[in-house]
C-alpha cells in the first residue's frame, strides 16, 4: 500500500518525502483533533457542542457519564485529640 502511494506522488524523492511527512503529519491532526474528540467515552459533551474544557477541574466523571463535584471532608471542629502514649512497651 505504502508503495501504491509512494509511486503516485509527484516529485524527486526529497519532494515525495516531505509530501509524504505533510500527509502523515495531516492525518494525525484529523485524528487528535476531530475522530478521537468524537468517539471519546464519558458524558460525550464535545459531541453536544459543549467543549468540556471550561468545566470545572475538582469534578469527577462517574462511570455512568455524570459528572459531580466530590463533597469536601472536613476535619470535626474542636481541639486536635491526644493520644496516649504506649506504655506496654519498655523504653530502651
Amino acid at each position: 500500500m505504502y508503495t501504491w502511494i509512494w509511486e503516485r506522488l509527484p516529485g524527486s524523492t526529497p519532494v515525495r518525502a516531505a509530501l509524504a511527512g505533510l500527509i502523515a503529519l495531516a492525518a494525525i491532526a484529523l485524528l487528535v483533533l476531530v475522530v478521537f474528540p468524537l468517539v471519546r467515552p464519558g458524558d460525550g459533551s464535545f459531541v453536544d457542542g459543549n467543549d468540556p474544557a471550561g468545566a470545572d477541574p475538582e469534578q469527577v466523571v462517574e462511570p455512568d457519564g455524570v459528572r459531580r463535584t466530590p463533597v469536601a471532608t472536613t476535619p470535626p471542629a474542636g481541639p486536635t485529640p491526644v493520644i496516649p502514649e504506649d506504655t506496654s512497651v519498655p523504653q530502651q
